[in-house]
């Protein structure tokens, strides 16, 4: 499955704020389009039993096809135009849309129902001229780094062969095949550290006062106040928030029509950009002989 090319860090950073922090966007569209072409809709609930009847469906609407890629104007940011050299054939327009949409969805089962995974940048600093994920967003855990764009590079292998043939549960045995790496590899006695976190607020007082999300830092996170006003800033500019209250020293109060996979990319910007060394040179003294 050819895909646009992750040439830095810096590239895979801005792909990965597009493409994960909008995935509650194109899971919202693929189940739209699903709908309108009349297919199992009522199958994307999220849960790893879905995914033979979500990704059955799918392989009968992804193709693979000879020729070139030609930019309607509404290609998925991960799919390039331009000629096809893959043997197999490669996705049009439509099919892509269509790849994307079961990409991002089985993305999100694995990311509900794996113990301990993270969405992550994958980065192999030994191996970069070679990993094929290389600045890709993988989910990544215990022995695991899984690009979800390959479910729909599956789907359209599988579109090939008869509807009689093909294996509809490929998507649910890899699900399992990960859930063993993962809880194998789980190291009970080591806690993770606490990192910054959103979460849907359930407090029935505080969801008719309208707020949706909680944004929560580690209690010992040493936060000065010029970077908590940034954070502030950067939550209330986003499209969609209506506002924002800071409730305590890391802690805040999310309202608005907006996602939490788009609040996530928000803060993970803003931890990231704090962790970045400045970019000021030190002069360097010249030793007297």
């Amino acid at each position: 499955m050819p895909r646009r090319k992750l040439i830095s860090r810096e590239d895979g950073e801005a792909y990965f704020d597009l493409w994960v922090g909008n995935g509650g966007q194109i899971v919202k569209t693929f189940a739209r389009r699903m709908e309108a072409a009349g297919g199992p809709v009522w199958a994307l609930t999220f849960e790893p039993a879905s995914l033979p009847e979500v990704f059955g469906w799918a392989c009968g609407r992804i193709r693979l096809v000879p020729g070139d890629v030609v930019d309607d104007g509404d290609l998925p940011p991960w799919h390039a135009a331009g000629p096809i050299t893959s043997p197999f054939g490669d996705f049009d327009a439509e099919s892509a849309r269509w790849a994307d949409g079961l990409s991002r969805y089985f993305g999100e089962v694995l990311i509900r129902h794996l113990p301990g995974v993270r969405w992550a940048l994958a980065d192999e600093p030994r191996y970069r001229d070679v990993y094929s994920e290389q600045w890709w967003p993988v989910i990544a855990g215990p022995l695991l780094g899984v690009n979800p764009l390959d479910a729909g590079g599956l789907a359209g292998k599988q579109g090939l062969l008869p509807a009689d043939q093909r294996d509809i549960e490929w998507l649910l045995r890899n699900y399992h095949r990960y859930l063993t790496i993962v809880t194998d590899n789980r190291d009970p006695s080591r806690e993770e550290p606490e990192e910054w976190q959103v979460g849907e607020i359930d407090h029935e007082p505080s969801l008719a006062e309208g707020w949706r999300y909680n944004v929560c830092g580690p209690e010992d996170e040493r936060l000065d106040e010029a970077r908590a006003e940034d954070l502030t800033t950067r939550l209330r500019s986003m499209p969609g928030v209506s506002d924002v209250d800071r409730e305590d020293r890391t802690s805040w109060l999310v309202a608005g029509e907006v996602t939490q996979d788009s609040v996530e990319a928000v803060v993970r910007g803003w931890v990231r950009a704090a962790r970045k060394p400045s970019s000021r040179r030190r002069t360097s003294r010249k030793r007297k002989p």
